[in-house]
């Protein structure tokens, strides 16, 4: 390259501004962390998160860890509940443990006697562990030879929870290899082994699943350039823009999540999108004589405006959903749209920076892409059938819209892993032997029953009655009240399904093993059901407050409280902020396609293929069985990030008097974007965690229908409504250079 060629390219000093921002960002943002509690996903002074904060306040946290161990031996059996239960107070990790010996310590220890656990009293010792609260929560079962613990205790973050998950792991494993002490088979089941599952699955996001996805799109990039080097010179500011963007999250001392971790490989394929239009637009200029400065110069000229609109309409797509009170999906939002903007801004002046000057010298012999000649083809079967697209665009809109009643949320995310995943396993074959893995609180205001946070003597018989009811609802598995342990004290006295009388009930009721159930003139009940969704929850809370009234007296108000309350809400705001998100991005798209193509026809003409594409992931989520998760409620934006930079890049190299002429300059580049990351996006495919997996394969569904939509349907109108104007385009012979 020549001096004035040197001087002819883009200058060096905005490239290297933004590149220091980068470096900066990066070096200066602390430690990563993760947290996919429910206590993360809603904002602070959304209103069920302060009823979650004022219900800790009271009656401290209410995480369940249910362990449930199989020994044929009661002693072996015994002896296992002693070491768990010791495992699970140590360090203060839970607030405390049912089990075996919770209920009678004294018999517990008969058993690990062996002078006491003769034969011959075995039976009667485990026949101590069939009181109302072992009956109801099947702590001990001697004919099965299982026996089950319930750990409860706050919310804790999910590293501190790491070395329990690790240990449960050990022991299931364990039991199914060698029996180790007796036990045969150990389940385990909670959120807060959920919970570091899911933060595994989310660091799997960076060492798993989005090196698969680059390396896939690396892979078909070299096919498309032919150069080892084009390749690396546009990995360089793309991988700066993604780990700056990543940074930028912790610097703002936000929490990574399943959310948000969708945004590195999002931002990526978007802003590899851009570098492929870049590069695509320098090797046609060099092939038509110019050099690698002059190329660079004149590819930015021809594709920076598209490529500046595509990206600058995407980020604020995403930063409408900076609006949510869902704390993981507002991050996302705003990150992407920083992503975006930074990540625009560095690949507009360092790529073409990095191309002028260490672009490769020769290109080999030039000939027609394939790509670009399906696009032409695209395109003129498009014009050829002008009111076909549209039809079927149309046709997929109504699919949609009818596909949008039919989708359902999963709102348990243990069904976000494969069913052969221990935890999967464990969790259904607990809930299917009956065990309530969802925790949710009945909190009744009745200070005729309660006060000071005790029982009132004259109230135990109703309030046992209420406690039966509650217990006997669609869903529910158990119900733990004071009444329930006052059964259990009558029992372990005379034998009978009963609270204590006279000075025992006396005692009973001071214990302090029912002050959780109280605080103030506010009684606790809680709940341990199957998951239910939004609806049944809500009959649920109708349901009970009938009971408290039918049993308390229509004084007495009560209502449902607990993190389960919190997720429910969470997947709620979910659905709510897809459908207002998709709103706010269309109507944004509508008028940046008004403004950038100088007409209002055109501009509303052109969110027909932009909305065909989340049309049609819809009816497929619906067709195959794809719930709304947290990571398939993100593709809808995806889908329309895609195809509005298809969308942009063809309106704006469209002329009026030569219809093919933007399939020529822009198409190849379009298809070959789409290649690269379509093929990404089905990279995906393999992932373990369901959400991820869905990701990808809407994703990159989004990707083809995009693409067939701006070539067979967007060309139609462009062809009826766009005004005769002149666009850049980039010249097609050395001589047309020339005069350029």
């Amino acid at each position: 390259m020549t001096a004035d060629a040197g001087r002819r390219g883009p200058p060096w000093w905005p490239a290297l501004l933004w590149a220091l921002a980068g470096v900066a960002v990066c070096v200066l943002a602390p430690a990563p962390r993760t947290d996919n509690r429910p206590t993360a996903w809603l904002a602070a002074d959304h209103p069920a998160s302060q009823a979650y904060a004022d219900f800790t306040a009271r009656f401290g946290g209410d995480e369940v860890l249910v362990i449930r161990l199989h020994a044929a031996d009661p002693v072996d059996r015994a002896r296992a509940v002693t070491a768990w239960q010791a495992r699970l107070l140590e360090g203060g990790d839970f607030a405390r443990v049912l089990s075996a010996r919770s209920l009678d310590e004294d018999a517990l220890d008969a058993l690990l006697d062996p002078a006491l656990a003769t034969p011959e009293a075995r039976p009667g010792l485990e026949a101590r562990f069939e009181g109302p609260l072992g009956k109801t929560l099947d702590l001990w079962s001697a004919e099965r030879g299982t026996a089950t613990l319930y750990a409860l205790g706050d919310v804790r973050p999910p590293e501190t929870r790491v070395a329990l998950a690790t240990a449960v792991e050990a022991a299931r494993e364990r039991a199914r290899t060698t029996g180790e002490g007796g036990v045969t088979a150990l389940e385990a089941a909670g959120n807060p082994l959920l919970n570091v599952a899911l933060d595994a699955a989310g660091r799997a996001m960076d060492t798993t699943t989005l090196p698969a996805l680059v390396g896939v799109c690396v892979l078909v990039l070299l096919g498309l350039t032919r150069s080892v080097r084009l390749t690396a010179i546009a990995l360089v500011p793309l991988g700066l823009a993604v780990l700056t963007t990543d940074r930028l999250l912790d610097l703002a001392q936000r929490p990574h999540n399943l959310v948000v971790g969708i945004v590195r490989p999002l931002l990526f394929v978007l802003l590899l999108a851009s570098a492929v239009h870049l590069l695509t637009a320098w090797q046609a200029a060099r092939r038509n004589g110019l050099d690698a400065a002059e190329a660079a110069t004149k590819a930015r000229a021809h594709t920076g405006r598209a490529v500046a609109l595509a990206l600058f309409t995407t980020a604020l797509g995403f930063g409408s959903l900076g609006l949510s009170t869902l704390s993981p999906i507002r991050d996302f939002g705003l990150s992407a749209a920083a992503g975006l903007a930074f990540g625009g801004a560095l690949l507009l002046t360092a790529l073409p920076w990095l191309l002028a000057r260490l672009g490769p010298r020769s290109l080999g012999p030039a000939r027609e892409a394939g790509t670009a000649r399906l696009a032409m083809a695209a395109v003129s079967a498009g014009l050829r059938h002008p009111w076909l697209g549209p039809a079927v665009a149309l046709a997929a809109l109504v699919a949609g819209g009818l596909a949008w009643g039919h989708l359902r949320q999963d709102h348990h995310a243990i069904r976000y892993f494969a069913t052969d995943n221990p935890l999967r396993h464990d969790h259904d074959v607990l809930a299917a032997s009956g065990v309530g893995l969802a925790s949710m609180h009945v909190l009744v205001e009745a200070p005729s029953a309660v006060a000071e946070g005790r029982l009132r003597e004259s109230a135990v018989s109703a309030v046992d009655a209420l406690t039966r009811d509650l217990a006997a609802l669609p869903g529910v598995k158990a119900a733990l009240s004071p009444s329930l342990l006052l059964r259990e004290a009558g029992w372990q006295i005379d034998g009978r399904d009963g609270p204590p009388s006279g000075t025992a009930l006396a005692e009973a009721l001071a214990h302090e093993r029912l002050a959780p159930f109280g605080a103030g003139s506010t009684l606790r009940i809680t709940l341990l059901a199957e998951p239910l969704d939004a609806p049944a929850l809500r009959k649920l809370g109708a349901a009970a407050a009938a009971a408290v009234a039918t049993h308390l007296g229509p004084e007495a108000r009560s209502h449902l409280a607990g993190s389960y309350q919190l997720v429910i809400e969470a997947q709620e705001s979910l659905l709510t902020t897809l459908v207002t998100s998709l709103i706010g991005t269309a109507l944004l798209m509508g008028l940046v396609m008004v403004l950038a193509l100088r007409s209002i026809p055109l501009g509303l003409a052109a969110m027909l293929p932009n909305l065909a594409p989340v049309a049609l992931n819809f009816a497929l989520m619906v067709a195959v069985g794809i719930p709304l998760d947290v990571g398939t409620a993100m593709t809808a934006a995806v889908a329309l990030g895609i195809a509005v930079d298809d969308t942009l890049h063809l309106g704006l190299a469209w002329r009026p008097e030569d219809p093919l002429a933007a399939a020529r300059t822009t198409g190849g580049a379009l298809v070959g974007s789409t290649l690269v990351i379509g093929l990404g996006f089905l990279a995906l495919l393999p992932a373990d965690f369901g959400p991820t997996r869905h990701f990808g394969l809407l994703c990159a569904t989004a990707m083809a229908s995009a693409l067939a939509a701006d070539l067979l349907i967007w060309p139609a109108l462009l062809a009826r409504l766009s005004p005769p104007r002149s666009a850049p385009r980039l010249p097609s012979s050395p001589a047309m250079a020339q005069r350029d």
